[in-house]
């Protein structure tokens, strides 16, 4: 798919996070496909991309919304105020107040329970207030797949899901659903894997529940995703448990390179022999994944072939470390240059910091008619706000 975003980059004020319409569509469309092939219900992980203008385009193709605590799930409310609109909250732990502002938020609320002591507290207290909101239990299924190991839920010593051990303890009349997450970013191989595992690891479970949610990390949407290795998996479980409703939550995969950060070249610097160029942007700050994780993101316009010139991208923070990684080019750059980081979306708004004081990119969209639209643009008041 091309990048149509270069026609615009005198338009964009950097930094900016910028959505491409056209490429978010195409995502949908593919997850749309998806549910119609093997009848699941794909939810989108606000913490994917909490950007609240999207959720109405997200939440017309999609079943709903999984959100991590009260305020994301009241954001999915407000986004798509549907009454068919699903919403599905899971959280650690709640405090019991977070109990009765989700039952509030929506009769046929999803409360996910991480563990048996907050299902055997909460979930009758659900029970008598509302006939209409289904419960479910987390199980940590002990397959390690993520690609980063910091971002492994089933690592040894987790905190997320019961262990199968424990499952034997469950009052299983409190649950309707089971949910397992093991994913970060794996593509349908790793998500056939979960789904095989889990059909034969809670074989004696699943028929005492009506749906089960296998979370998200599914790389659904990357073009070397094998989807029909995914929707075969699918119809297995579906076959082998036909009273099962089917859940994935993407959220990476449904903002996957459908969106950039925009910065610009601030200045050069030449420290004997490493070209430094400063951007307006921080990898701190603005997409902390880069410095937690050792992502390096694919900038428009590098060129790998023929690296005749070779730049240090750092941010302008205070922060020895705040360094974006080297980047090559075919022309030498200039000050005032646009530098579009691709697939610039995914857990970057929801991380995003003040760092330094340094300005929050703008929020804008590139119409698939090719127009520019800025949603949000933050000012010293917004900095201010957040520490006053």
């Amino acid at each position: 798919m091309q990048h149509h975003i270069t026609s615009q980059l005198n338009a964009i004020h950097t930094p900016a996070y910028v959505v491409d319409e056209t490429r978010l569509k195409h995502n949908l469309q593919i997850l749309s496909d998806i549910k119609k092939q093997s009848g699941i219900k794909i939810l989108f992980a606000i913490k994917g991309c909490p950007l609240l203008p999207l959720f109405q385009m997200i939440g017309d193709t999609l079943d709903g919304f999984t959100a991590s605590g009260v305020y994301e799930a009241r954001l999915a409310k407000e986004g798509h105020p549907s009454s068919e609109t699903e919403i599905h909250t899971f959280c650690p732990a709640y405090a019991a107040k977070e109990i009765d502002e989700l039952l509030v938020l929506q009769n046929n609320m999803h409360i996910y329970f991480n563990s048996v002591e907050q299902l055997n507290r909460f979930a009758p207290i659900i029970k008598a207030k509302s006939k209409t909101a289904k419960i479910g239990l987390r199980v940590n299924p002990a397959l390690s797949l993520a690609k980063f190991a910091k971002y492994d839920p089933c690592r040894v010593g987790s905190h997320f899901g019961v262990s199968v051990s424990e499952l034997s303890k469950v009052d299983w009349s409190l649950v309707d659903s089971i949910h397992v997450h093991a994913l970060c970013e794996n593509m349908a191989e790793e998500s056939a894997r979960l789904i095989t595992r889990v059909a034969q690891l809670l074989k004696d479970y699943l028929p005492k529940v009506k749906s089960i949610n296998f979370g998200g990390g599914h790389f659904i949407t990357h073009p070397d995703d094998k989807v029909d290795v995914l929707v075969g998996a699918l119809k297995d479980i579906k076959k082998a448990f036909p009273q099962l409703t089917t859940i994935l939550e993407p959220g990476a995969a449904v903002v996957y390179d459908a969106g950039y950060l925009v910065a610009s070249v601030l200045g050069l610097q030449n420290n004997e022999g490493t070209q430094n160029a400063v951007l307006d942007a921080s990898a701190n700050a603005h997409i902390p994944d880069v410095m937690k994780a050792g992502i390096r993101l694919s900038v428009l316009g590098e060129s790998e072939a023929t690296p005749n010139h070779t730049y240090t991208f750092v941010s302008r923070t205070c922060m020895a470390r705040d360094v974006w990684g080297d980047y090559a080019f075919e022309k030498p750059l200039s000050v005032g240059d646009k530098i579009v980081f691709l697939d610039g979306l995914q857990y970057s708004l929801g991380e995003a910091n003040w760092f330094n004081g340094h300005p929050r990119p703008d929020l804008a969209i590139l119409l698939g008619t090719g127009e520019y639209k800025v949603w949000r643009h933050f000012t010293y008041a917004d900095f201010k706000h957040n520490y006053s």
